[in-house]
């Protein structure tokens, strides 16, 4: 490589970075955590969804998920107290379901996916105004019958982990979405 090549390159660069770091393009990354914006803090009651399946402390992980994905935002706060809150945020964990997916030798099933079912809503507690409302939403993940209970019961596990960190993230942006438009 030639030194006048390597030369445009590195101010093709500078300037591509200069350019960046000055004007923006007014995308904001709902991931990463910033600086709080002049809309300012909303604060939110998050309650614990109801759990009506039969799959035993499902309630807690999702709300441990949201928990997570709402403090990466500087703008959001949590509260424990209702009264407190400008914003419910409440919702259901409606039902599960395991159909096989595919079957081996002897019409086995190999691989069954799992669907997780929930509901939830934010609503603003001043005014009853609901902001955003998700009635049936489905997740759905594969997971591989083991060869023995422990370990199907640990695949569906970590099934039943990815859905709840989608599903957290999914009721976050719609969230932040809802509160903090464009």
């Amino acid at each position: 490589m030639t030194v006048h090549r390597f030369a445009n390159i590195f101010c093709i660069f500078l300037l591509v970075s200069s350019c960046l770091a000055t004007n923006g393009c007014g995308y904001r990354n709902p991931y990463v955590q910033q600086e709080a914006a002049a809309e300012g803090t909303k604060t939110i009651f998050l309650a614990i969804w109801p759990n009506r399946t039969n799959e035993l402390g499902l309630e807690t992980e999702i709300y441990r998920n949201l928990v997570s994905w709402f403090n990466k935002s500087p703008n959001i706060k949590l509260t424990r107290s209702k009264q407190e809150a400008d914003f419910l945020l409440t919702g259901e964990i409606r039902a599960i379901n395991v159909p096989a997916l595919s079957y081996g030798q002897f019409d086995q099933a190999v691989e069954v996916n799992v669907i997780l079912t929930v509901s939830y809503r934010l609503e603003e507690q001043a005014s009853d105004t609901v902001l955003l409302e998700k009635t049936d939403l489905t997740f759905t993940e594969a997971s591989q019958i083991g060869s023995d209970a422990v370990s199907t019961r640990t695949n569906k596990k970590k099934a039943l982990a990815i859905i709840n960190d989608d599903l957290a993230e999914r009721v976050y942006l719609g969230t932040v979405g809802s509160l903090f438009p464009f």
